[in-house]
């Protein structure tokens, strides 16, 4: 996991994952920010954790088509 200074732990695969679905031009960067933030909040408020694909999908950013599209292309990179 990566660690930003001072602050939150953001998995390798979210991370990769919000980057390629930018890339795709899935999502803006000021999506993926907000999926992060929701997932934080999530995660320090119900103690669950949500994948960035799946919060995207509720937000209705991101269509189930084009999550598995970008969890095909970050299988690939592995």
């Amino acid at each position: 996991m990566s660690e930003i200074p001072g602050k939150i732990r953001i998995g390798e695969s979210e991370k990769h994952f919000g980057l390629i679905a930018i890339e795709k031009g899935y999502i803006t960067p000021h999506d993926l920010i907000e999926a992060l933030k929701e997932q934080v909040e999530e995660d320090l408020g119900k103690g669950s954790h949500r994948l960035i694909g799946e919060i995207l999908a509720g937000q209705g950013k991101m269509t189930d088509e084009q999550v598995e599209d970008v969890l095909t292309a970050l299988s690939e990179q592995k």
